[in-house]
């Protein structure tokens, strides 16, 4: 798992100016909260410049992101094993072309919204994703 990380990372410097961020968590006493920024890899909030990575949790400490405020990131790619939860918010992901994931691995009642940058303005579809 972490050489797949490594590559990615290392193919991710050579494709433009976004931030390649990686999903951590567990921070004491706000384990799964997006907002906080030591559940990060470079300790800093993804947002709408940031390419976001999940990865599975190898610890099977149920380790995963859970939004409850609007969010907004360049990418989201979800690896295999990986998820997240949305809950009564939204997040809207700029790349689509970029992200990789699958409505079997985002629960809640939120929303994903994919944007089109060359038109900037959100495509929708219903309930987890928006298109």
């Amino acid at each position: 798992m972490n050489a797949i990380i490594l590559i990615l990372l290392s193919l991710h410097s050579l494709t433009g100016f976004q931030t390649l961020v990686v999903w951590k968590g567990q921070t004491p006493s706000h384990p799964h909260e997006w907002n906080c920024s030591s559940n990060w890899s470079n300790n800093l909030i993804p947002n709408e410049f940031t390419d976001v990575l999940i990865i599975p949790d190898e610890t099977f400490s149920d380790n995963y992101p859970v939004i409850i405020t609007h969010q907004e990131v360049n990418s989201l790619c979800i690896l295999k094993g990986g998820r997240i939860t949305i809950n009564a918010s939204e997040i809207n992901i700029y790349d689509a072309l970029k992200s990789s994931y699958s409505h079997t691995q985002i629960s809640g009642d939120g929303v994903i919204k994919i944007i089109d940058k060359s038109k900037a303005s959100p495509k929708k579809s219903a309930h987890r994703q928006s298109q």
